[in-house]
């Protein structure tokens, strides 16, 4: 075919190219897209047959940084909201029983390092001793009557399908604050201890294990009282002797052990 002839069959090429480029560039483009999600989904597809998908594409996002204080606070006003529906009046903190609940926090927080589904959780601390005992260990003697709620939770929210070590997401600060009030909320027996009328005083202790994974809180609340208890004032009523709680006398005004 000579030089003319083969202009001729090109022209006809040419303009149909023209007119239609537009349409032929977006094909061209659906199938290097469609190209490239094939070709993704294979090594997808390998990485779960080897079981090294982590290794290749799964990257966990940064870990939030939760200031425990700010957790404390915000559980504390939480719990007091709840209070509040009820009738009843809001506890006031108490920087003795924070320090109390931080510890036992601490001690369970030791307990849980590493990722778990499940954690470890107990009253009973490695002494066998209860928030009462731990309350008058560390010099708190001013009260009536006592509780004590604890929650652990994982700061890891969702997993990568595929991988249980690899997380996809964690939880923040407000949704563990959220997530522990409503846990203690929806079981009875905090509940009770959360809406106890007689209750005055609280303290909230957080801690977290040394990965910053799990984190425990303790929340520790009394009835508080003014006069009686240990090393406390003696109380004292129109035509009665001073007195204290039993087993403890009244010594010079006050309240020690006999």
């Amino acid at each position: 075919m000579d030089k003319k002839n083969l202009t001729e069959h090109l022209k006809p090429m040419a303009s149909f190219f023209i007119r239609n480029r537009g349409k032929i560039v977006e094909r061209g483009m659906s199938v290097l897209f469609i190209l490239i999600l094939v070709i993704l989904g294979f090594v997808l597809y390998s990485g779960f047959r080897s079981g090294s998908v982590a290794d290749i594409v799964l990257m966990p996002p940064s870990k939030p940084v939760i200031d425990p204080y700010e957790l404390e606070r915000q559980i504390h006003d939480l719990i007091n909201e709840e209070r509040n529906k009820t009738g009843w009046s809001s506890l006031k903190w108490s920087h003795d029983l924070a320090n109390v609940a931080r510890r036992h926090s601490q001690y369970l927080a030791e307990l849980n390092e590493g990722i778990k589904l499940d954690i470890y959780i107990d009253h009973e601390d490695q002494d066998g001793e209860y928030h009462d005992d731990r309350l008058k260990n560390y010099g708190v003697f001013y009260f009536n009557m006592s509780a004590e709620n604890i929650y652990g939770i994982s700061i890891v929210k969702s997993f990568y399908i595929g991988s249980e070590n690899t997380p996809a997401e964690y939880y923040t600060l407000k949704e563990i604050a959220n997530k522990s009030v409503e846990g203690w909320m929806n079981s009875p027996g905090h509940r009770e201890n959360i809406l106890t009328q007689e209750f005055d005083e609280t303290g909230i202790g957080v801690a977290t294990d040394p990965n910053r994974t799990n984190y425990i809180i303790t929340q520790v609340f009394i009835d508080g009282v003014t006069c009686g208890y240990k090393f406390g004032p003696c109380c004292e009523k129109p035509f009665y002797y001073p007195y204290c709680f039993v087993p403890l006398n009244c010594t010079k005004g006050i309240c020690v052990e006999s």
